[in-house]
């Protein structure tokens, strides 16, 4: 089974069970979405600002659809390589959002030195539980320790944000992350106690959790941050000039 990578979530759906047509069309929603979303941020002038949140927006849509072009077509250990060439990009851009995300919030506030050693001491958290969790789960079911990272490197950031509420776009993005990062961890526990209870209709429930919760995220930020650049817009026309 393909691990579940965020980039792999809507192909995995697409590929796993091909006897059911729902999981094309699940499929074909989310990368449509993806796409609007990934226009979406452009348009609305939030690259500028977010660039490393804006590239992410764009590689999702592209791999899914290299990938899928690719899936069947291409010798299997060229198509390995490609994903995993593709799976590095991902994380590579992921670090470049939490690192992004948490600038945002030092530069926002007051205390610079005490923020950046919260950044220091979150990274140093999610280094920790991810190597504790990949290390209990090994050998139980597929898990990549840096995805595990990055879903605790999410959640913490998005705890200091909060913390100190700052611009509403960064609090929805670090929002999203959070909110995927935490399902992510429900449906890894579901798939455990699956696993354990040699349940595998149980555990193919849980692996469509983490396909639900990012599609969920997708509208999310498309509904939030079109929400707060249309409040940006509405207070510009408004303000005399």
């Amino acid at each position: 089974m393909m691990q579940m990578r965020t980039d792999g979530l809507l192909l995995w759906v697409a590929f796993n069970r091909p006897g059911l047509a729902i999981n094309k069309v699940v499929w074909a929603c989310g990368l449509g979405l993806e796409c609007i979303l990934a226009l979406m941020v452009f348009s609305r002038r939030m690259a500028r600002r977010f660039p490393a949140f804006a590239a992410l927006m764009v590689l999702y849509p592209l791999r899914a659809v290299l990938l899928f072009a690719c899936e069947g077509r291409i010798d299997p250990g060229a198509y390995e390589s490609l994903s995993g060439v593709l799976a590095l990009a991902e994380f590579a851009l992921q670090l470049l959002v939490a690192a992004e995300i948490g600038l945002h919030w030092v530069r926002a506030g007051v205390g610079k030195t005490r923020r950046y050693g919260a950044l220091i001491a979150i990274a140093g958290g999610a280094v920790a539980l991810a190597w504790v969790i990949s290390t209990f789960v090994s050998g139980k079911v597929v898990v990549d320790r840096t995805e595990v990272f990055v879903w605790f490197l999410m959640i913490g950031l998005f705890a200091a944000v909060l913390r100190r509420p700052q611009e509403a776009n960064l609090i929805r993005i670090a929002t999203g992350f959070a909110v995927f990062s935490v399902l992510q961890l429900v449906a890894l526990c579901g798939r455990l106690h699956a696993r354990a209870g040699r349940n595998m209709g149980e555990y193919l429930a849980w692996s469509y959790l983490p396909v639900i919760a990012y599609i969920a995220v997708v509208v999310f930020w498309l509904v939030a941050l079109r929400c707060e650049e249309d409040k940006i817009a509405a207070i510009k026309v408004a303000t005399p000039r």
